[in-house]
């Protein structure tokens, strides 16, 4: 399966282009957000160690619902 043109993309490709806007506007919040979190997180009784495995956890179940997701709408 080779790419296809522009005007070739269906209402599932466009769909699916909308829903990945918004994950990448999501994503740049979240940008925004951290800067915020950490110093807070912090002040309320976690060090650096404990805010990184909090924000690896974040980042492993939002992988692991993204690979769902994938593979819901693939099947």
């Amino acid at each position: 399966m080779g790419r296809r043109a522009i005007g070739e993309m269906n209402t599932t490709d466009l769909h699916r282009n909308i829903y990945k806007l918004y994950v990448h506007k999501a994503l740049r919040w979240m940008l925004l957000i951290m800067p915020v979190l950490i110093p807070f997180f912090g002040e309320n009784g976690l060090d650096l160690r404990d805010i990184l495995i909090l924000q690896a956890a974040f980042l492993v179940a939002g992988a692991l619902s993204l690979v769902r997701l994938h593979r819901n709408a693939v099947l």
